[in-house]
């Protein structure tokens, strides 16, 4: 399933139909830069979003704008809450 398509964004992502047996397996793309789990973004979820976005900087034209950064952060928590429901502790909104 996809969450952002090259026509209105700068990333290409989507949740990876893979042979993964459980949740934190389960892999969130960004089409030519990066791939990583659940468990990963679960685990730590800040800086896997830095390391998606310095991987980008390196593969294509370097510097990644906050609007856009902001723009991925949302796409991730999308699958993550798709996947298991839940957001990284820092991200959760406050009520």
């Amino acid at each position: 399933m996809a969450y952002s398509r090259w026509v209105t964004s700068r990333w290409y992502t989507y949740w990876l139909a893979s042979n993964a047996r459980t949740r934190l397996e389960q892999v969130f793309v960004v089409d030519g830069v990066s791939s990583v789990s659940y468990g990963e973004m679960l685990k730590n979820f800040d800086a896997t979003l830095d390391k998606i976005v310095a991987n980008a900087d390196a593969v294509h034209v370097a510097g990644t704008t906050v609007k856009e950064k902001t723009e991925l952060a949302r796409y991730m928590r999308a699958f993550m809450m798709d996947v298991g429901g839940s957001l990284p502790p820092s991200r959760r909104k406050k009520r």
